[in-house]
C-alpha cells in the first residue's frame, strides 16, 4: 500500500489534474450557476435598455425644444441597446460550455489512469451524483415555475439548457456509466498492456 501511495498509482482523483469522478459533481453545479448568471446578466440588461430607453421618451415629451434637450432615446440605443442585441449570445455561449463539460467529462475518463482499487468507489460516487442530482434538477423547475427573470429561463433560447436541466439525473447517470465504462476499459489495457501504467 505504501508503494501506491509513494508513486500516486492509487490516488482517487483529490489532485487537481486528474479528477474523473469529481467532474461529474462540477458539472451539475457549474451548469446550473452558468445558466443563472447568464440568464440574470442577459435580463439586466434588457431591464436597462428598457429604463434608460422609457426616460430618454419622457424626456423627450418634457424637454422637447429646449436648450437643454438631449436625445436619451438615440443615447440608450447606440449604449445599452447595442450591449443588449450583443449580449443576447450568452443564450448559446452557455449551453456551449454546458455540451463542452459533457466533453470534458467523457474524454477524460477515457484518458485517465485509475488503480482498480478505485472503480467500485467510482461506482458509488456515480451514483450518489444522480440522487445529488434530483434536488437541483427540482429547484431549477422550482425557479422556472416562480418566474425568476420575469420568464427570462423560459425563452426559446434556453431550451436545450432547459432540458439538460430538467432531465439532470438522467445526464448525470449517462455520465457516470459512459465514462465507469471507458475507466473500466483503460484498467483492461493496463492489465493486458503493463507499460501503459507510466
Amino acid at each position: 500500500m505504501r508503494s501506491l501511495i509513494k508513486n500516486k498509482k492509487a490516488q482517487f482523483g483529490l489532485n487537481v489534474h486528474g479528477s474523473p469522478i469529481w467532474n461529474i459533481y462540477l458539472f451539475m453545479i457549474i451548469a446550473m450557476i452558468v445558466i443563472l448568471l447568464f440568464a440574470g446578466w442577459i435580463y439586466i440588461t434588457s431591464l436597462l435598455n428598457n429604463i434608460f430607453t422609457q426616460v430618454g421618451i419622457q424626456n423627450e415629451a418634457n424637454a422637447a425644444g429646449s436648450t437643454l434637450y438631449v436625445n436619451m432615446t438615440q443615447a440608450s440605443e447606440q449604449t445599452f441597446g447595442k450591449m443588449n442585441d450583443a449580449i443576447q449570445s450568452l443564450r448559446m455561449v452557455g449551453m456551449v460550455y454546458i455540451l463542452a463539460m459533457i466533453a470534458v467529462i467523457l474524454i477524460s475518463n477515457a484518458f485517465v489512469k485509475i488503480h482498480p482499487m478505485w472503480f467500485f468507489p467510482y461506482v458509488l460516487i456515480a451514483g450518489l451524483g444522480v440522487i445529488f442530482a434530483v434536488p437541483i434538477s427540482n429547484t431549477y423547475l422550482e425557479l422556472i415555475q416562480s418566474n425568476v427573470f420575469e420568464g427570462e429561463l423560459t425563452n426559446s433560447g434556453w431550451a436545450a439548457a432547459n432540458f439538460i436541466m430538467f432531465n439532470l439525473p438522467m445526464f448525470v447517470m449517462f455520465l457516470g456509466m459512459v465514462g465507469g465504462i471507458m475507466l473500466l476499459i483503460n484498467l483492461i489495457r493496463q492489465d493486458s498492456n503493463p507499460n501503459l501504467e507510466q
